[in-house]
């Protein structure tokens, strides 16, 4: 089901976007994001402050996830605005014509409610290579404090990467003052870790962060 492939793949933020070229955007980084590499494992972080309530931004984050589930392609209007659209329907023949060398092919996508995780299959397709049939495990967790709350898309044990993580929390500073915070983990299997160099790296995923941030804050400032 489409609408499955997509969950996925907006779960799997931003490795499953695909890295065709003509989906490189020379969106400028704007949120403070910078990506360093240590430890064979990409961390990219990312910050705006914004004139709005706690509840408010809180609001947006729950919304955000809520629309995963009932109605993913309209993030693209908004929370994933600007981030490649087209990735979700990347298909093998479409990836042989692509003059980029790695892109990914979304298969199937279910949610185990018994174990509150998505179980989605995937091929990788670099360069005339596929890797076909991988199995990847992902969660959403939401924990909410007196003053912050963190959201946590992450993958679980999988054969693709060791870490993947991303980690959102949301500071109540004042009465109208709310700052965001982003921290991506990204440690691929040694076998893709051959094809991420920092450049590759930041060409598929860093611009896709700040430009998620970027979104964020918008539709905060939307709803003061």
């Amino acid at each position: 089901m489409k609408s499955q492939k997509l969950l996925f793949i907006i779960l799997l933020l931003p490795l499953c976007l695909s890295a065709k070229r003509e989906y490189q955007s020379p969106h400028p980084l704007k949120y403070n994001t910078l990506t360093t590499y240590e430890n064979r494992t990409f961390k990219t972080t990312s910050s705006f402050t914004v004139k709005a309530s706690y509840s408010t931004a809180n609001k947006v984050m729950e919304k955000f996830i809520l629309d995963l589930d009932r109605d993913p392609y309209s993030l693209f209007n908004n929370m994933l605005k600007g981030m490649g659209d087209e990735p979700a329907s990347s298909t093998a023949s479409n990836s042989k014509q692509s003059s980029g060398k790695f892109s990914i092919e979304i298969k199937s996508c279910v949610f185990d409610t018994a174990h509150n995780y998505y179980i989605g299959k995937l091929d990788f397709h670099i360069g005339k290579a596929v890797i076909e049939d991988i199995t990847l495990y992902g969660r959403i967790t939401k924990h909410y404090h007196k003053d912050y709350a963190v959201f946590t898309f992450e993958l679980l044990n999988n054969p693709v990467a060791k870490k993947a993580q991303g980690i959102i929390v949301v500071k109540h500073l004042g009465e109208n003052l709310t700052k965001a915070e982003l921290t991506a983990e990204f440690q691929f299997s040694w076998f893709l870790n051959i094809f991420f160099s920092t450049k590759n790296y930041k060409d598929v995923a860093e611009w896709r962060l700040d430009k998620f941030m970027q979104n964020f804050n918008e539709e905060i400032l939307k709803r003061k």
